[in-house]
């Protein structure tokens, strides 16, 4: 959703209306019209887009979503490696009620990490035969799927969630850490997904049989700010010893913040300076041949899940 935001023109100083409950129209839906809330019924406050972020926002981001599009939002998630059925005509989508799998969440935080060039996951760094000869070797291109510009925009946002928003307990004293923490209703998942300029990580907690209400759980109700976030920091403490602390990229918006209220009240006032600020698509990278992936004698490149990019090798079967 952020992403998408970003590469529709959006930025994260604009100023989006956050206050709940929110209700939209949903013409052929169930339920018509669609009301949401607040996290603990919240109040919200018109701010920044950083700023309902930081409070995680549900009306905040389900207007983002209405004022760009969730077909934008579908095809974002796409393109960062979201591999699950995702419906552009599901209001709820940008708060998180389409199922994803969590090694999606953690290549999709990996985009942001690399500057917007995803990196498909894989099991198999390296083979070698008993002589220690390499008879394969992991060797992917990586494709440019979103700007780099909206990559640094995106993780200055979620580095401040890190900093001063829902993700506090995430936070490494080793290391700049960004990501976002993520609460199911009546705490039946939660998440926290983030990254270092290191390693990108997604933790979910949840019953992977039935959603199970966590609301009890060491004496607590299971947030994405509780126990995700704090197993996520207890992982990636140690995994970044030995390494020096080292900040994120910068980078600045190309123009001030403005106000996006006009957009959802159409007796505001003249809306025409209040749409997204066009920005070319950027053009995607030649998806990399089959032949991209190098294979031992007696395997050839296999495309496992039909997306045209060969990411394994596959045994050539033999006539018996």
């Amino acid at each position: 959703m952020l992403a998408a935001a970003l590469e529709a023109g959006l930025i994260p100083d604009d100023i989006l209306n956050g206050t709940g409950p929110c209700s939209f129209p949903n013409p052929g839906g169930y339920p018509d019209p669609y009301v949401a809330n607040n996290y603990a019924d919240g109040g919200g406050t018109n701010g920044s887009i950083t700023a309902n972020t930081t409070a995680s926002s549900n009306c905040g981001f389900l207007r983002l979503g209405q004022f760009i599009g969730l077909d934008r939002v579908v095809e974002m998630a796409r393109a960062m490696g979201v591999t699950t059925e995702l419906d552009a005509r599901n209001l709820s989508l940008p708060i998180g009620s389409e199922e994803v799998h969590p090694i999606d969440m953690a290549g999709a935080a990996a985009v942001l990490a690399n500057g917007g060039v995803r990196q498909r996951p894989y099991f198999i760094e390296s083979v070698t035969d008993r002589d220690g000869n390499v008879i394969y070797q992991h060797d992917a291109p990586g494709r440019q799927v979103l700007t780099e510009q909206s990559a640094c925009l995106a993780t200055q946002v979620l580095e401040a969630n890190v900093q001063g928003g829902t993700g506090t307990a995430a936070a490494l004293p080793n290391m700049a850490a960004a990501g976002k923490t993520g609460t199911a209703q009546n705490w039946g998942d939660a998440w926290f997904v983030g990254y270092t300029p290191f390693l990108a990580t997604a933790v979910w907690m949840g019953n992977a049989e039935a959603r199970v209400p966590m609301t009890s759980v060491g004496g607590r109700s299971v947030t994405g700010g509780s126990y995700p976030a704090e197993i996520w920091r207890a992982f990636n403490e140690p995994a970044h010893n030995g390494l020096s602390y080292t900040d994120f990229p910068t980078c600045r918006p190309t123009r001030p913040g403005r106000s996006l209220a006009n957009f959802f009240d159409p007796d505001a006032g003249d809306t025409t300076n209040d749409q997204p600020t066009p920005t070319p698509t950027p053009t995607p990278s030649p998806t990399p041949s089959p032949a991209a992936v190098t294979c031992p004698a007696g395997y050839l490149p296999g495309d496992m899940n039909g997306d045209g990019v060969a990411e394994s090798c596959v045994q050539v079967d033999t006539p018996q």
